[in-house]
């Protein structure tokens, strides 16, 4: 497998930078211990991922064996994410859920080019470092909930007793809408993958020795993280640059990705939505238990349109 050193870097610069306005907007404009609990998660894996850059920006020349161990590393984030965001479609199919989905499929697509469109190998689970094992772990919780309140609809669509715990507003008549006898969930192909995927979360939980995480970030533990990771991101995009001045990354009309700007004539209708909807989503619609989970909080607005609530991401 050839893979294309500059090509794995720049790519990498892109998905940390997602990554840190993350965490940022999940902790400062995140509603609930569900917001904070993900920027946590989320900011852990900015750190890990700067040190794996780090790592392969220090040395002088990287053999594949290191852009192998990179790429994979990638892919392993990208195909939590994909996990959670897929369940987040299952249970509504919106635009929201669809963007998220769209973009980390065409990442992933991406990646495989990067590593000249040949299947790039999963990291075995037994060389997961105890963060990724942890951060598999709570990809699951998210989709578990997710496919369990889609389950648990389907079976009863009238079914309001979820607990106190739950606060889904408007969104609960949506997917009763979708629980009805002819409706999304019983659609045999959608029924059917969330049934498979209910069942591969709930198995993966079931067998795994791990708890979900607890660990919470604050806003202004966020913006301390946040200017952080931004020195050593352009210390370490400085030094790309360097070595790669041809770099796309390097081009004056070169635009990063813009995660969850409000369009300031869109604020108060767009927070009002959001209130209704009982939860600042990342991907998923769910809330109180489920969104204590959903690690996609913000994602949920991160790539609409510019005439919708959101700037694309």
């Amino acid at each position: 497998m050839i893979i294309n050193a500059k090509e794995l870097i720049e790519f990498s610069f892109r998905l940390i930078d997602i990554q840190i306005k993350k965490y940022k907007q999940l902790a400062t404009a995140g509603v609930g211990p569900d917001a904070k609990i993900s920027a946590a998660l989320i900011q852990a894996q900015v750190g890990e991922l700067l040190t794996h850059l780090n790592h392969v920006l220090s040395l002088d020349e990287v053999d594949d064996k290191e852009l192998l161990a990179f790429a994979q590393n990638l892919k392993f984030y990208l195909n939590c994410e994909y996990l959670r965001g897929r369940a987040g479609w299952l249970l509504d199919d919106n635009k929201i859920h669809n963007t998220v989905y769209e973009r980390v499929s065409s990442q992933l697509e991406e990646l495989k080019g990067i590593c000249s469109n040949e299947p790039l190998p999963d990291i075995n689970e037994t060389l997961l470092s105890p963060f990724q094992k942890q951060y598999l772990q709570d990809s699951h919780e998210i989709a578990f909930l997710i496919l369990d309140l889609a389950t648990k609809l389907k079976e009863n669509p009238n079914r309001k007793d979820f607990g106190s715990n739950y606060n889904l507003g408007h969104g609960l008549k949506i997917m009763q809408t979708h629980a009805a006898p002819n409706g999304r969930y019983h659609n045999p192909e959608i029924g059917n993958e969330i049934k498979q995927k209910y069942e591969l979360s709930k198995d993966f939980l079931e067998n795994s020795p791990l708890q979900k995480s607890t660990r919470q970030l604050n806003k202004d533990t966020a913006r301390e993280y946040e200017k952080k990771d931004k020195k050593e991101f352009k210390q370490l995009l400085e030094q790309f640059l360097q070595k790669y001045p041809e770099s796309k990354l390097a081009k004056e009309d070169f635009k990063w990705f813009n995660v969850a700007t409000l369009d300031k004539t869109n604020k108060a209708n767009s927070s009002k939505a959001l209130r209704n909807w009982g939860i600042f989503t990342i991907g998923v619609i769910t809330t109180g238990i489920a969104a204590t989970w959903a690690m996609q909080n913000m994602c949920a607005q991160e790539e609409s349109s510019q005439n919708s609530w959101w700037s694309g991401l």
